[in-house]
């Protein structure tokens, strides 16, 4: 059995095969978001909303989160759940992420959900 490629001849193939330690370093990097964050559940007063991490780059060893209202930042609503308030009625809920690992952070928004 043969190496070579269908398409090219024996004779002018080179198989080359990489080992070990001396592949070149790359640099630690701060988390970058790959598939946003994402808020489910029933957008109801009383009901539970819960935000996703997303996926990120660089291996985050922890995440924040921040609710919003229509932009702004909800005291103490820092937590992946939230229960929808009385207060949040006709407002749009927005969770920020926050992943963080030894180099640095990255944050991203989830989704708005709007709460009639």
């Amino acid at each position: 059995m043969s190496d070579a490629p269908p398409s090219q001849g024996r004779a002018n193939y080179i198989k080359v095969q990489v080992h070990g330690p001396n592949l070149p370093d790359i640099a630690p990097q701060a988390p970058r978001i790959l598939v946003e964050p994402a808020v489910t559940g029933t957008a109801t007063v009383g009901q539970t909303l819960t935000c996703t991490t997303g996926t990120w780059t660089a291996s985050p060893s922890g995440y924040a989160y921040q609710w919003l209202a229509n932009g702004v930042t909800i005291a103490g609503a820092t937590a992946a759940t939230r229960v929808i308030a009385a207060g949040d009625a006709a407002k749009t809920l927005v969770c920020m992420v926050t992943a963080t690992n030894a180099v640095g952070t990255g944050q991203c928004p989830s989704n708005d959900t709007a709460i009639p």
